[in-house]
């Protein structure tokens, strides 16, 4: 989750998240950091049901994604999941997708656009399928970069980037 600039620590869990200060040195807004009070124990169950995945990286997800919607129009929901497709063939792969996430959970199904729970867990299971190793080992996180890894992975390894998220000069047009 990008956190603001001055912030000492990150919160761990029961902790609460600091109030900004008016100050326009912050990177999120005071709106956003609402946001994120009011939906983590959503980022937290989801990521629970899952296991193994940081509920702050479900957060970040969801800010880069939507802004911190709560449902959505788009086909992805809030998440925006995009298994490629477009159309009634991206309906029909999203709502496969979710069907078998809420399967293997022990979840009744629902629409990720509409069940924010649902689409929590659906984020928190894209987000692990999509990593190398375990993403909770924060030391080896760092040391192999698996959560950004993970995350860059969650949103799509672009065509025109190499393996390691650099442009290739290659498809350069």
């Amino acid at each position: 989750l990008p956190r603001a600039r001055g912030v000492g620590h990150q919160a761990e869990q029961g902790e609460t998240i600091p109030e900004p200060a008016p100050s326009t040195s912050w990177y999120l807004t005071p709106r956003q950091i609402e946001a994120i009070k009011k939906h983590r124990p959503s980022y937290e169950w989801g990521c629970a049901k899952v296991g193994g995945v940081p509920w702050r990286a479900l957060a970040g997800i969801h800010y880069r994604e939507s802004e911190f919607a709560l449902t959505a129009s788009r086909p992805g929901g809030p998440f925006q999941l995009d298994p490629g497709g477009s159309g009634e063939t991206l309906k029909e792969r999203i709502r496969d997708y979710v069907k078998m996430v809420c399967y293997r959970y022990g979840l009744a199904y629902a629409d990720i656009g509409q069940d924010f729970i649902v689409a929590c867990v659906v984020a928190a299971h894209e987000l692990k399928s999509k990593a190398t190793a375990p993403l909770l080992n924060v030391a080896e996180q760092v040391e192999r970069n698996i959560l950004g890894d993970a995350l860059w992975g969650y949103n799509g390894r672009s065509k025109y980037h190499t393996a390691d998220g650099m442009p290739d000069q290659s498809k350069k047009s």
